[in-house]
């Protein structure tokens, strides 16, 4: 390691300050949720997310994805399974509504089409770049394919915090099984685009704040702890929500029943209580 990749690194202090346990509502679950937007019979996908984004009255709830034909549903902070599922099938119904005002579905499915458009998302200068490097690697259509279900978890600080990451991680072959609802299609796809980046098969634990920090410096990841792992990952805190762990691997669930069963085993796996 050299003496200028040193010199460059943030202090622990200031890698700290980016998990603010003041920001938003600690101990609480949240979801991201992904849909394809269709044609009206759901068998074809059209490139038309931020027309349907565009029509709702509360955007902040959804956004659009790297494909410009995804959209993501995101839910409040809760603190019941019933209350974020609820929640979000309540943002899936005005985000339908909203596509239904131009004669179009949204659909859950995990893997989209091999023959789907592979327009991006226009006027937005992070996925421009990000599908740049993606088409040359030769990977922006499986990139594009799939969609995931995405729980967000907060605590209420470091340690606990620490100990759900810790028990999910150890958890993650287990996690990986649950996820299942495409056949291993969406991960088989998922692998290619983040194949090379150099995450070890199983992240590893962290026993403090501290060890994160040290093997943030060793492994590169110091500058953007969102890019340490593509299946789970703690999130730095925002102006309105505090550091949440981001657990990744699940294909996208059509049933809510289904998405709370899921979602009580994840929470169960963590020991998390609300």
């Amino acid at each position: 390691m050299s003496e200028d990749w040193n010199s460059a690194l943030p202090s622990e202090v200031d890698f700290l300050a980016q998990y603010d346990f003041g920001c938003g509502r600690n101990g609480c679950v949240g979801l991201e949720d992904e849909q394809f937007v269709t044609s009206p019979d759901g068998t074809t996908v059209v490139a038309r997310a931020d027309q349907v984004l565009a029509r709702l009255a509360s955007p902040g709830s959804h956004s659009c994805e790297l494909s410009r034909a995804q959209l993501e549903n995101n839910t409040g902070a809760h603190r019941s399974v019933r209350g974020v599922v609820g929640d979000l099938m309540y943002r899936r119904r005005q985000a339908s509504e909203a596509a239904a005002h131009f004669g179009l579905r949204l659909v859950t499915m995990p893997v989209g089409p091999a023959d789907m458009p592979q327009d991006i998302t226009p006027n937005n200068e992070r996925y421009a770049k990000m599908a740049e490097a993606l088409k040359e690697r030769g990977v922006l259509l499986p990139a594009l394919r799939v969609t995931s279900l995405q729980p967000n978890i907060s605590c209420q600080g470091w340690s606990s915090l620490l100990e759900c990451y810790n028990r999910l991680v150890e958890a993650l072959p287990r996690l990986m099984d649950m996820a299942e609802r495409s056949n291993g299609e969406r991960m088989r796809l998922y692998g290619q685009v983040v194949e090379g980046f150099g995450f070890d098969p199983i992240p590893r634990t962290f026993a403090s704040p501290r060890e994160m920090y040290r093997d943030a410096c060793e492994r590169g990841w110091v500058h953007d702890p969102s890019q340490y792992h593509p299946h789970i990952r703690i999130k730095v805190s925002t102006r309105s929500t505090p550091p949440i762990i981001e657990v990744r691997p699940f294909d996208a669930i059509g049933p809510a029943e289904d998405i709370s069963e899921v979602l009580d085993q994840v929470l169960s796996i963590a020991v998390f209580r609300f």
